[in-house]
């Protein structure tokens, strides 16, 4: 895999309690999602902690944006 190449391993709609309403794959439909370091892991690192995740063992990372429902959060949107 390049290093550099934006590639989107799956994408779910999760409920509050992490389980899948929907999910790029179907096996993991009302199932827990797996655990993944979130982005923000990698963005904060050092320069030499980044490269190192970068160029290093491939590595998936979680992304999520909260869905609101009358102004409460009440599912999110997920990919990694």
């Amino acid at each position: 895999m390049v290093g550099n190449s934006p590639i989107i391993y799956d994408a779910a709609i999760i409920d509050l309690n992490g389980v899948a309403i929907l999910d790029t794959n179907p096996a993991l439909k009302d199932r827990p999602v797996p655990d993944r370091s979130p982005l923000r892991v990698l963005r904060d690192a050092g320069f030499r902690h980044s490269c190192a995740c970068l160029y290093g063992p491939g590595t998936v990372y979680d992304a999520s944006i909260g869905i609101e429902l009358d102004g409460r959060l009440s599912a999110a949107f997920t990919w990694a």
